[in-house]
């Protein structure tokens, strides 16, 4: 909830940092960036971020003479026969245009020695590199799509900017459209993209300057696109170090800005590159994080409290980034516990959670304050302490029974979401501490009997970490709660409920005539996860007890065929068991109509798991 607030308030924390870190200076605005945008577009450019196809027919101006290149003089004989296919030496432009087109090729080795042979040519004419040829890279790259790799076009575009920096611009623009048009869960040529934005920024001031005008705008698009906003911190993080930013106090605040703005995304994949490129400009310009620090630390002194809230937000990325301000923040997040604002203590649990990951010293006094925030009346609040409790006392053998009382004492809240963190503290105190256990039955069978769904599962699963830890004390008042748990109307509570009894009987091979005629009546249920649970305990009370291997043996015959493909795998593993207990069931008349048909199956690994089945024992037959 607050983390959503948090994205909502950080304006007040930039106003606030452009007073105390900024120096004056201004950040460029989304107008200026439009403005820059739509200047670039008035100019004759070979692309534009909206479209990577410009549909031109503009001719490649590769040379004045009417010479064709020697291709022999920049080709092994090995390259040659690699690109032969597409050499055309029929005119400079065709033979430049044939080996621009084998970087779309699907072959490493291929892609690899076209871009070998553009080098060596650009190397002796940089006129090549123009604006005209720069036309073609995107038509290669609509053409091609997700077949092209992304590393090869950007190793290209790094070949043309060191034939002729006089390009870099079009580059520049080329680059980031790639990018913006081509987002996927990674991009697979983020090193080749950082390597080029580096070299245009070390080239000029001015496109650095561009690259941040255009990260600005992406950290103030609301809609970005999670990949391209990484890729973009990427490439800030490459450029971080080099001259032309460091030396520019007002590039250096401008990117430190957009770092900071981009830390309260709500992404995990993004608040680790804002850490990235905090680590790297800490070890380049630790006096200038140093001093943002320190502007920070007073924002959480502000009389606004969404400035105090976003300000311990930022601290923990600067937490993240170098270690040694563990005991300032730590200091700050302990008063800030002590806020009245609901927000400002949230993030100030936050924050301890990073203190705590990152120097494990302060456990104890981050232990004793979320404690107290674990009962406090206000939900987020409490639902954030338990969880922090949840990984605290993991860290000190002592601090499960520590815990135990106001763990206990949270389930009684009125609240659902508190009730519920507070069973799977309760779990985790149970897996921690066998001691715990007997206060910890009473939880989880308390909570099973409620009417909240949530609240019966998540009590199921601590009377599931109970019988793990005291299975000779618990084991029969847990089956007998966990056989009742399988009638549940909730899908999960019925699937876990098979979970606890599997648990009993691997540990318990009494439990197993008990639990068949249960597992097999669950094996037709019509939720998949249940179906594929029941399968699972009747595959375990085979193992501990081979005598059952007849009835276990005539269930599988009928559930063989199964709708669901992750069932009928299921049931196929529960057959291979079967097998390995007692190999003469591969002569029933079924067995050999069953692993015919399901050699045919659409599922590639129930036809590996038959074949491996008919080669171990139908063919030693």
């Amino acid at each position: 909830m607050y983390k959503l607030k948090n994205i909502t308030m950080y304006k007040s924390l930039w106003i606030f940092l452009c007073v105390c870190i900024l120096q004056g200076y201004t950040i460029s605005t989304v107008a200026q960036g439009v403005k820059s945008k739509a200047a670039i577009a008035e100019k004759k450019s070979v692309t534009s971020t909206e479209t990577l196809n410009p549909n031109t027919t503009a001719p490649v101006n590769t040379s004045s003479s009417t010479e064709t290149l020697a291709i022999n003089n920049y080709l092994t004989d090995e390259q040659a026969h690699l690109l032969s296919t597409y050499l055309d030496t029929s005119s400079n432009t065709q033979l430049l245009f044939s080996l621009m087109q084998a970087i779309a090729d699907s072959q490493k080795e291929v892609r690899d020695a076209a871009l070998e042979a553009i080098r060596k040519i650009l190397a002796d004419n940089p006129s090549w590199a123009n604006s005209n040829s720069l036309t073609l890279i995107p038509e290669l790259f609509s053409k091609k799509g997700k077949e092209l790799e992304l590393t090869s076009i950007f190793q290209l575009l790094n070949t043309f900017l060191q034939a002729n920096t006089e390009v870099s611009k079009e580059i520049l623009e080329l680059a980031f459209a790639i990018i913006k048009s081509n987002t996927t869960v990674d991009h697979p040529a983020s090193q080749s993209i950082a390597i080029l934005f580096r070299n245009l920024a070390t080239i000029s001031p001015d496109l650095v300057k561009d690259i941040i005008v255009m990260a600005q705008a992406d950290a103030d698009d609301r809609n970005r696109d999670e990949q391209v906003r990484v890729e973009i911190l990427r490439i800030l993080n490459s450029i971080a170090d080099i001259e032309n930013v460091k030396s520019d106090l007002s590039n250096m605040d401008k990117l430190f800005s957009i770092v900071l703005q981009d830390a309260q995304d709500t992404s995990t994949y993004v608040t680790n590159e804002v850490v990235s490129v905090l680590t790297t400009i800490n070890k380049t310009n630790p006096e200038y994080v140093q001093k943002a620090f320190l502007a920070i630390l007073r924002s959480t002194k502000s009389d606004d409290y969404g400035t105090r809230s976003s300000g311990l937000s930022t601290l923990r990325f600067f937490l993240r980034a170098e270690p040694t301000y563990a005991e300032q923040v730590f200091q700050v997040a302990i008063t800030a516990m002590k806020d009245k604002q609901p927000l400002v203590r949230w993030n100030a649990l936050a924050a301890l959670a990073t203190v705590v990951k990152s120097d494990p010293k302060y456990t104890q006094g981050a232990l004793e304050v979320t404690l107290k925030a674990a009962n406090e009346a206000d939900t987020s609040v409490s639902t954030m302490a338990l969880r922090l409790l949840t990984v605290l006392i993991k860290l000190d053998d002592h601090y499960p029974a520590q815990t135990l009382d106001t763990a206990t004492q949270a389930t009684e809240s009125k609240s659902p979401e508190i009730i519920i963190e507070a069973l799977k503290l309760v779990a985790t105190i149970a897996d921690s501490d066998a001691n715990c256990a007997p206060t910890a039955f009473e939880v989880g069978n308390k909570a099973i009997q409620q009417p909240n769904e949530q609240v019966r599962w998540n009590g199921l699963l601590v009377l599931l970490s109970v019988v793990k830890v005291a299975n000779t004390a618990y084991a029969q008042k847990v089956f007998d709660i966990a056989v009742k748990a399988t009638t549940d109307k909730f899908e999960f509570i019925r699937q876990d409920a098979l979970a606890v009894i599997q648990t009993i009987v691997e540990n318990n091979p009494q439990y197993a005539t008990k639990v068949m005629p249960i597992a097999v009546k669950l094996t037709q249920d019509e939720q998949d996860n249940v179906r594929i649970a029941a399968i699972s305990v009747l595959e375990s009370s085979l193992k501990v007890n081979p005598q059952l291997i007849e009835s276990t043996y005539k269930t599988a015959v009928t559930i063989v065929k199964d709708k669901s493909t992750e069932v009928r795998r299921q049931v196929w593993d529960l057959l291979e068991t079967i097998l390995k207990t007692d190999a003469k069931y591969v002569q029933q008349k079924e067995f050999r109509s069953m692993i015919r048909e399901a050699s045919l199956d659409a599922d590639a690994t129930i036809r590996k798991i038959t074949h491996d089945l008919l080669v171990t024992y139908l063919l030693k037959e």
